[in-house]
Order: structure tokens, then C-alpha cells, then sequence
């Protein structure tokens, strides 16, 4: 798909659906059910994605008007963060699942939270708190960076990929993963979650 063609998709979408009543009721708790699937519809969520993995492997310019689209008419979706989870995940060989993704990054000795692994080889899981995720209680799924380590010598850990790791998490799945809402000034979700041995549905090397 063109960047124009994306761009005339991405105004008649937002300017049709987006109106000051789903804004209010979205600011009421509301989640914008039908929006998204109309977002879905479009293939909007897969515009970074890999053709092999049913995206349209847009280029960043290309997929521009949908990222500018979001803030122009104030967009109440992760929609972002599910165009970028799509891309690490397509390059890494991964299906991209249906529905909304979140993005969580995992610093070690970050003061926002970390995330560890928690299981093995066979069944690798991960524990943790991580604050202030964006649009996390929106989200059926997370996709989490793991940053790798640094050894004493400053290098990578040799446990690890240089690049860290991807790790696809299911966030409803409530024996395992916890959500709390919360807001930032804006009235955009940026939640807590806590995982307890989150089984990782895949796992890969940060492909980019």
C-alpha cells in the first residue's frame, strides 16, 4: 500500500469514527470496541508487518500518515504500539497474534521494574513489576524487550542474544499476569503489570 493510499485510508477512517462522543465516552471507561476493529479491518495494526506474515511491510515514511493520524484526532488506541510489537515480531519469525499489543521494556536496575526469567529452557517464563506501561489494561497481549545484560567486563551477557530478546506474553491470562489501571495527565492508560511465571508464547532474538 502507497503512502498516499495509506493516508487517504488513515482520514476517512479517523475523521469518520472518531468523533467527541466515543472521546467522552472513551474518558468514561469505555473502551472503543468497534473503533478497533475497524482499525483491524483496514490492516492498520500489521502496516510495519512482514507481507509473510500478512502485514503490508510498509516503510516507516510509508506508515507515517497513521502514526500522525493518532495524535491529530486524539486516536484512544495502542495502535502505535501494536504497529511496532507486529514489525519485531514478523521479523523475528513469530506470528503476530490477533488483537492489541503493548509494549514492555525490561531493564536490568531500571526503577521502573524489571522483568526475570522465572522458567526453563523447555517452558521459559518470566516474573516481575513494570511501571507505567503504556495502554497495557487495553491490551489482550504484551511484547516485552528484554535489553541483555552486561557482564563485569561490560559485555553482553553470553547467556543471552547481544541484542537481548523479544517475548510474546498473554496478559489475560489472570493466573499469571496482572494488570492495575492507571492514568497519566493525558487520561491515556499507563497500567502496572505484574507477571508471576508468565509462560512465554514465543521467544526469540531482538531482530532489530
Amino acid at each position: 500500500m502507497s503512502e498516499s493510499m495509506i493516508e487517504q485510508t488513515t482520514e476517512r477512517l479517523f475523521a469518520g469514527a472518531v468523533s467527541r462522543a466515543l472521546l467522552l465516552a472513551f474518558e468514561a471507561g469505555q473502551p472503543p470496541t468497534a473503533l478497533w476493529q475497524l482499525v483491524a479491518d483496514q490492516g492498520l495494526p500489521l502496516a510495519l508487518a512482514a507481507e509473510a506474515a500478512g502485514g503490508i511491510q510498509s516503510s516507516w515514511r510509508e506508515a507515517y500518515p497513521i502514526l500522525r493520524g493518532l495524535g491529530y484526532w486524539q486516536v484512544p488506541l495502542p495502535l502505535a504500539e501494536t504497529m511496532i510489537a507486529a514489525l519485531l515480531l514478523s521479523a523475528a519469525g513469530v506470528k503476530v497474534p490477533d488483537g492489541a499489543i503493548a509494549l514492555v521494556e525490561s531493564v536490568p536496575g531500571d526503577a521502573d521494574g524489571t522483568l526475570h526469567p522465572s522458567g526453563d529452557a523447555a517452558h521459559p517464563a518470566l516474573s516481575g513489576r513494570v511501571l507505567r506501561v503504556p495502554w497495557a489494561s487495553a491490551c489482550r497481549w504484551a511484547l516485552v524487550s528484554l535489553v541483555a545484560t552486561r557482564g563485569h567486563d561490560g559485555g553482553a551477557d553470553a547467556a543471552s542474544p547481544a541484542g537481548g530478546q523479544i517475548a510474546l506474553i498473554d496478559l489475560h491470562d489472570t493466573a499469571t499476569a496482572h494488570v492495575t489501571p492507571r492514568q497519566n495527565p493525558a487520561g491515556e492508560p499507563v497500567c502496572t503489570v505484574e507477571l508471576q511465571n508468565a509462560p512465554c508464547l514465543a521467544l526469540a532474538a531482538n531482530p532489530l
